[in-house]
């Protein structure tokens, strides 16, 4: 066998070893109810400082699932649950939601969304859009339901993370979208960040991540996670309504199954953040 052989036997079996143990890195950090917590907290952190100072009166969260982040950002801005409404497609989650918020059942690849144009002061969407095929509808619908002035929070796996880049390095199926795992689609933080400004009427106000996998805990992942999204397991985006524009931009993106979007230092540039 020649040496060329050798080398590459001995390269597949380092390249398979360095895969599972990720896989076993992944596996270890996403489960339990610290992971739950986590994302949870990231979110109601990005919220409690978009919000200061702004009337948050009413509150969406589209898919809400059993309502416990929902209920913890609602603490976090100190809504009323009465004014606290939520979107959800799972009947079990429905159920166990609407014990404590007004929940409708709604498909988010084709239903309108339930609410009036211009009616929700903050529409939250966190660690759902990873599950829809049609984002671009979804997206469309959280646009014309929020009023002038109200804030869009969204949270999204990490494509580009940490842990992912050393998956892709080596050729292998990243964890964030596993094939027969749950998730449909895949974002990476910059190119989402950039399609989201391709609304001219949203302007980016904050951006945040949670989990820097496999940094250990102990040596402030979470403090740098914050602060380096593109490496985040998780991003966090908060953005503020300044116009209503019909049709909505983000539409466009699913003309012919194509994103027409083009990226530009200017449309970077509205957010004032990197």
């Amino acid at each position: 066998m020649s040496i060329a052989a050798n080398l590459s036997g001995e390269m597949a079996v380092v390249l398979s070893r360095t895969y599972r143990g990720l896989r076993s890195l992944a596996s270890a950090a996403v489960e339990g109810k610290a992971e739950y917590a986590r994302l949870g907290r990231a979110m109601s952190d990005l919220l409690a400082s978009t919000a200061a100072g702004r009337e948050i009166r009413t509150m969406l969260d589209v898919g809400c699932g059993p309502g416990g982040y929902t209920l913890q950002h609602a603490e976090a801005l100190g809504l009323s649950l009465d004014h606290v409404h939520g979107v959800e497609c799972n009947p079990d989650h429905l159920k166990t939601a609407g014990a404590h918020f007004q929940v409708r059942r709604v498909d988010l690849e084709t239903d309108r969304l339930p609410y009036d144009d211009g009616s929700v002061d903050l529409v939250v969407c966190n660690q759902v859009l990873e599950h829809i095929k049609n984002v671009f509808w979804v997206l469309a619908e959280m646009d014309r339901v929020l009023t002038l002035g109200g804030v869009l929070a969204l949270g999204i796996p990490n494509l580009t993370s940490l842990l992912n880049r050393p998956v892709l390095l080596i050729g292998r199926q990243p964890v964030t979208i596993e094939i027969g795992g749950p998730h449909v689609r895949g974002f990476a933080h910059r190119d989402f960040r950039e399609f989201l400004l391709t609304h001219p009427g949203f302007r980016l106000a904050a951006q945040s991540g949670s989990s820097l996998y496999p940094w250990p805990a102990k040596l402030g992942a979470e403090w740098l996670a914050k602060r380096l999204p593109s490496l985040s397991a998780y991003c966090f985006y908060s953005l503020v309504k300044e116009a209503s524009l019909d049709p909505c931009p983000w539409l466009a993106c699913s003309a012919d199954g194509e994103t027409s979007y083009a990226r530009s230092p200017e449309r970077c540039g509205r957010s004032g953040l990197e």
